[in-house]
């Protein structure tokens, strides 16, 4: 994964004010997969990419973008992440 991977997830912890701890509770992950996730040492299966749609409250387009991430499609030139 990515360093965009990273910030994507974070962007939208932080923007929901959360903790790594908040959306473990949320979601169900453990701290620590949270934490590889955001830094991009793992790849999210797609139903961890549900799990943290339905935590954070990801709108459609946030979700298409993090899941678009996690496969690894570049995204086009000019195109915001966030």
């Amino acid at each position: 994964m990515s360093s965009r991977k990273y910030c994507e997830l974070l962007r939208y912890r932080v923007r929901k004010n959360l903790s790594l701890a908040d959306l473990s509770a949320l979601c169900g992950l453990s701290i620590a997969t949270l934490w590889r996730l955001e830094r991009g040492v793992t790849k999210p299966t797609a139903r961890t990419l549900v799990k943290l749609q339905d935590a954070l409250n990801l709108t459609p387009e946030e979700t298409q973008r993090l899941t678009a991430i996690a496969a690894g499609v570049p995204m086009e030139r000019g195109q915001k992440s966030g």
